[in-house]
């Protein structure tokens, strides 16, 4: 009966597997898992205006986006 693999050794497997590209998106969210990096001013700024705007009841749902692209 063959031994389950590690969950480092799935991760390995999975990672030979990836295009180059996916492997640099994939290094890119693990990075900001383990260090999350602070908002800067101007992006918390925008955050907050958009949580604002939301609030308020100005924004379209995904479905409305994905129409007004036609996706």
């Amino acid at each position: 009966m063959a031994t389950p693999l590690r969950a480092k050794e799935q991760i390995v497997h999975l990672v030979e597997g990836l295009s180059e590209e996916d492997a640099l998106d994939l290094l890119d969210f693990i990075r900001m898992r383990l260090e999350p990096e602070s908002l800067t001013a101007d992006e918390l700024a925008t955050v907050r205006q958009g949580m604002k705007e939301m609030k308020s009841g100005n924004y379209v749902t995904g479905e409305e986006f994905r129409k007004e692209l036609d996706l």
